[in-house]
């Protein structure tokens, strides 16, 4: 089974869901406030969450 092409799910998303962007600005005192290293590994868990949490919403 291929799987469909981005632009079609995109589609079907903003048909389903309305257009979104969610924009992902961390900074050093936001990552901070999360608990987060202002680092590499911080910024990528930052983004994962973020990511991750919004996945089926956006």
């Amino acid at each position: 089974m291929t799987p469909e092409p981005f632009g079609a799910r995109l589609r079907h998303a903003m048909d389903t869901r309305g257009p979104l962007c969610v924009g992902i600005d961390p900074h050093a005192s936001l990552l901070t406030s999360w608990g987060l290293d202002d680092d590499i590994a911080g910024l990528e868990r930052f983004t994962r969450t973020v990511v991750e949490a919004l996945a089926d919403r956006v």
